[in-house]
């Protein structure tokens, strides 16, 4: 299996590197293991591989989440923009979710800010209204990104 994930990971070939990316989702149970050693790593272009793969499991990426919001911090912002689509797509550790989530509806990378609402939208309007979400909300209806604006107004019009 570690040679699926280097082959996924390192791979400059797309089609090799899809290939091998379908074969371990269809693997799940046994692949959290291997990836969470690559989260690790001091290759963003490997990190963000991994996180990706990891929010393409879904729900069975579950106990990988405490993880992968370490990763926020990162200097990177293709990394920290995959960190976020990430908590939206497995959707766990709702409360470390939505911390990270709404400090990312802050960040200075217009692209991140985009993927924070567009995976705060894929948590239930009872999460966003509970851990305070709403006021992260309206404060990104000001955001100088038309997106940011809309997409927080879209979520907003469903909580209310």
């Amino acid at each position: 299996m570690d040679k699926e994930i280097k082959q996924i990971v390192f791979s400059a070939n797309r089609e090799e590197a899809s290939a091998a990316r379908k074969h371990l989702l269809s693997l799940k149970k046994n692949l959290l293991p291997g990836l969470s050693k690559l989260l690790s790593s001091s290759c963003i272009k490997s990190q963000c591989e991994t996180v990706y793969i990891i929010g393409c499991m879904g729900k069975d990426a579950t106990t990988a989440i405490p993880d992968v919001a370490k990763l926020y911090d990162d200097v990177s912002a293709e990394l920290r923009r995959e960190v976020v689509a990430t908590l939206g797509r497995v959707g766990s550790h709702v409360e470390l979710s939505l911390t990270i989530l709404k400090q990312a509806l802050a960040d200075e990378c217009f692209h991140v800010r985009r993927y924070a609402v567009a995976a705060i939208g894929e948590f239930s309007t009872t999460d966003i209204v509970q851990h305070d979400v709403v006021s992260s909300l309206q404060a990104a209806l000001a955001d100088n990104d038309s997106h940011v604006r809309s997409f927080s107004q879209e979520i907003l019009d469903t909580v209310s």
